[in-house]
């Protein structure tokens, strides 16, 4: 393993607010660690968000500039004109991503429009994690049973005790 070529994990981004941008630093900061100990290579070809357009490249988005264009609300290449449930099941299926790291904001009474970006991105056999808690309350059962079912992961993290008081 020591001499082998690390394995490319295409991940894709819908939401890229202070979590999403949290991750992607993570990621940069961990990139020479993940590769030495772990022989991964991560590769962003998607970044959608509402407020600062989105991103699809295949073969790789630089996240820093990303990071960049976000700290002086430049934006990012296309803008936005449909945030659609469709819109974005198309923006997961484009994205050339076996990861998808969902969060976006969600209306905590339905889950949505999270908890169908994940039901699509399960569909898809693609890794869904996400960082709402909406989608949990509304579709926990039924998210695991179809990544069972697609024989793929379903994730979640920073959605418990978000709001729990800690002083």
């Amino acid at each position: 393993m020591q001499g082998s070529p690390p394995r490319d994990v295409k991940v894709a981004f819908i939401g890229f607010g202070n979590v999403g941008q949290a991750l992607a630093r993570l990621m940069l900061s961990k990139q020479k660690m993940l590769n030495s100990s772990y022989r991964i290579r991560i590769i962003p070809t998607g970044i959608l968000t509402a407020r600062h357009g989105w991103v699809l490249d295949r073969d790789g988005i630089p996240l820093m500039q990303a990071l960049e264009q976000m700290a002086t609300n430049e934006g990012l290449s296309n803008q936005v004109e449909d945030l659609s449930i469709g819109f974005v099941e198309e923006f997961i299926t484009n994205s050339d991503a076996g990861i998808i790291f969902e969060n976006s904001p969600v209306n905590y009474d339905t889950g949505e429009p999270a908890l169908s970006y994940l039901r699509h991105t399960l569909a898809l056999g693609k890794i869904a994690i996400t960082a709402n808690k909406g989608p949990l309350v509304h579709g926990y059962r039924e998210l695991n049973d179809l990544a069972e079912r697609q024989q793929t992961t379903f994730r979640f993290e920073s959605a418990v005790m978000d709001g729990a008081p800690i002083f």
